[in-house]
């Protein structure tokens, strides 16, 4: 995400502990907060997370241009629906059972080498859906893609599955941070 020269990123508000709040790390020596691109580090300035949905979004700056991200909202359709389906354009990202998804994440250590485990969509009781991907807690707050390489959701970390937090409520999520935080 890009917004007024700084980027965003989004991942796991499991990092930030047990509080709900949001921070300018400017004026918070809690935390320090660093995001990894291109073999380089940046020291993120400010952050907003939601320990409920279990979403952080930080924010740094660069100036170097970065690849932007887009997100769809995401609809669960029976593979019946998706044989009737025109057309593939469309402002929604459609998955249906044993859909072939990579969930994604990074090493904590260095290199911070990226990971990536393959699996299928199954689902799971709202608001969070689950792969069959099987990710260490590296891979938390990563994305997870589909074959068409959109967004659909952010991982955490469960034995055996992936659950996930499709964009529907992450987009949710960042109106919110926008609005308030």
């Amino acid at each position: 995400m890009f917004k007024c020269g700084e980027y965003s990123v989004l991942t796991s508000a499991s990092l930030f502990g047990a509080s709900n709040k949001n921070y300018n790390v400017a004026s918070n020596d809690e935390f320090k907060v660093e995001v990894y691109f291109d073999e380089r580090t940046f020291q993120v300035h400010e952050f907003n997370y939601d320990l409920h949905y279990n979403i952080a979004l930080l924010k740094f700056e660069s100036t170097t241009p970065m690849l932007i991200a887009s997100f769809k909202s995401v609809e669960v359709i029976s593979e019946a629906a998706r044989e009737r389906l025109l057309s593939p354009h469309s402002e929604v990202c459609r998955i249906s059972v044993n859909d072939q998804l990579i969930a994604v994440g990074r090493y904590f250590d260095k290199p911070f080498m990226l990971m990536a485990a393959p699996g299928a969509f199954s689902l799971d009781c709202p608001p969070l859906l689950k792969t069959t991907c099987k990710i260490s807690k590296c891979g938390t707050g990563g994305p997870l893609i589909n074959g068409d390489g959109e967004i659909i959701g952010i991982n955490f970390f469960a034995e055996g599955y992936t659950p996930f937090l499709p964009m529907n409520i992450v987009l949710k999520c960042l109106e919110y941070f926008e609005k308030n935080g």
